[in-house]
């Protein structure tokens, strides 16, 4: 087809001069919806800046008090949600933060709240109950911090300062949807009580007094005093050294609660008393305080150090609904007699197991964040990440659970893992946790996907699938952490490996051949013809390297593992 030729148009200077400053306000497609922005705008880049900051570290507070208060919110349904606000909220500051570089402030500039803003976000963290907590955090912080970004967006300038605007419109979605579902929450646990509701009312009018004599969410105020650069010894540091306005409150927490439907009846008598850590005998004056809803008090977080044992752990009930029976590990054994042969039921004991014990990861790598405020930034990020996956983890095998006949509550349970790490420094929980027992299960879930795609159950093949592959990750976050405590000393690494062991050894003789006993041994179903029962389970070469192991490290813990190693 040849092209179409149009003929030229002449005009005379007059009509050519019209129709020049008619093509100048005349779109070029009329079609096209016009855009009216225009330049100009309130904030200069400083003050864009300032504010971006103030958005981010707002978002990092709240992250970091829903994570160390994911313990002491009893109802397992909000611990789920909550869970996921934790990493949506760390990524509302990491998205903010990689703003903030774009607007001239350098990375290692002060970023802290002024004096009496501070004051309000630690007055959050000061609810007599985690009902006044929920209050604080969705009906007062997250609602005002959107009222801020909704101006930002408003009045800044919407080309020049275009970033910003593309940043907070998905960060102001998000805190919305959280705010709707913290609300229908809030009410949920008013529950139509008049007296609860004029209580929360109360509480909320303290906090908005609080925040307005601030000034506001954003206001300039004054200046935080300053604080020496985050370094492994200065994150680690003990908490009575800090000064008051950077510690943590802190109360002793000997294991993870459920809610209402979980009953507790721990015996730690039922061993030798002389071979019981001293926390074992403590448990029955906690379990006597146990709270069981988020409407009933909370215990205060302060307390001294204990002498020769030092600060106290952080909370002396991580807690759990009455829907969940927790017992001793004798006790649990003696409950939950061999399900012998019946894959079903051992199916059904190892999901309400783990929809519990992911709960206890989820709300230790919380309390991480929460009790040392001074670690990087990225320690935090990382912990936000843990907490969301293990949150998931709990979720997953819980609707697993449902879709083999079981439900919440059905058996009892132990405290797990949680009342052991929580006793533990920080470097030594990550080493336990990460470098330790996730580390040892990722070649356990991939025998389980096994199993279970063995048995004719690919739902729960693929959902071992997915938990592994989140757990590599997770040994990674313990690989770089625990490394970056000990300055990447490995002679350090392996000492502390090895004294972690040691520790783990005592406490495992006593403890995990009960459990493994109610779960029905490992709660995995017999071999299936023709496997070799007594080969090691393979190590799997794969994630180890993802996890940032050095050939050498791999090549021990393939040693350690009976040789066995796996590609996948």
């Amino acid at each position: 087809m040849s092209a179409v030729v149009r003929p030229a148009v002449f005009t005379s200077s007059a009509s050519t001069g019209s129709s020049q400053a008619g093509a100048l306000s005349a779109p070029g497609l009329p079609l096209l919806p016009p855009d009216r922005r225009r330049l100009g705008g309130e904030f200069d880049v400083v003050e864009s800046g300032r504010r971006v900051v103030r958005y981010q570290m707002v978002e990092f507070h709240v992250m970091r008090l829903l994570a160390g208060w994911l313990a002491k919110i009893p109802e397992y349904e909000l611990k789920l949600e909550i869970g996921r606000h934790v990493w949506q909220d760390a990524q509302h500051a990491e998205s903010l933060r990689l703003r903030t570089s774009e607007l001239r402030i350098p990375a290692d500039a002060d970023r802290r709240a002024p004096v009496e803003v501070q004051r309000f976000l630690d007055a959050l963290d000061e609810a007599e109950t985690p009902l006044q907590f929920l209050v604080g955090v969705y009906r007062v912080a997250k609602p005002r911090l959107i009222s801020a970004m909704q101006y930002h967006m408003a009045v800044t300038d919407p080309i020049c300062d275009a970033p910003t605007i593309r940043t907070l419109r998905p960060v102001m979605a998000e805190e919305t949807e959280q705010v709707r579902w913290g609300e229908a929450a809030v009410e949920a646990l008013i529950a139509g009580d008049p007296s609860r509701s004029e209580h929360t009312a109360r509480w909320q009018q303290r906090l908005e007094t609080v925040l307005s004599e601030a000034g506001g969410i954003v206001a300039q105020g004054t200046p935080p005093p300053p604080e020496p650069p985050s370094t492994p010894e200065v994150a680690m540091e003990s908490l009575a050294t800090l000064p008051r306005s950077q510690s943590p409150r802190s109360e002793r927490l000997l294991i993870a609660a459920r809610d209402a439907r979980f009953y507790i009846d721990m015996t730690p008598r039922i061993l030798p008393e002389d071979d019981d850590p001293p926390e074992l005998l403590e448990l029955e004056a906690v379990l006597a305080a146990r709270r069981q809803s988020s409407g009933q008090t909370a215990q205060a977080e302060r307390r001294p150090a204990e002498a020769d044992r030092g600060l106290p752990p952080p909370v002396p009930l991580a807690q759990r609904d009455a829907r969940f029976a927790m017992v001793h590990p004798a006790e649990q054994a003696t409950r939950m007699p061999s399900p012998g042969d019946d894959w079903a039921e051992k199916g059904r004991r190892l999901m309400h197991g783990m929809m519990d014990n992911e709960m206890h990861a989820a709300e230790l790598s919380g309390r991480n964040s929460y009790e040392f405020p001074r670690m990087p930034w990225e320690f935090h990020l990382d912990m936000a990440r843990v907490v969301w996956d293990e949150i998931r983890h709990s979720e997953e095998t819980c609707k697993h659970l449902e879709d083999l006949g079981g439900h919440v509550g059905m058996y009892p349970i132990v405290p797990g893992n949680f009342g052991y790490r929580i006793q533990l420094d920080l470097l030594h929980r990550l080493q336990d946790l990460h470098r330790r027992g996730e580390l040892g299960g990722l070649n356990g879930l991939l025998k389980s996907r096994n199993t279970f795609r063995e048995m004719g159950d690919e739902v729960g093949a693929k959902m071992f699938d997915f938990i592994q592959a989140d757990e590599t990750r997770h040994v990674a976050f313990g690989n770089r952490w625990v490394k970056w405590l000990l300055h990447d000393d490995p002679e350090r690494l392996r000492l502390v490996g090895e004294e972690v062991d040691r520790m783990r050894i005592v406490h495992d003789k006593k403890v995990a051949a009960l459990v493994m006993q109610a779960l029905g041994d490992t709660g995995e179903a017999k071999p299936a013809a023709g496997s070799k029962q007594d080969d090691p389970t393979p190590v799997n070469v794969i994630s180890l390297k993802i996890a940032g192991f050095s050939d050498e490290e791999i090549a021990e813990l393939v040693q350690k593992g009976g040789g066995n190693a796996a590609l996948e």
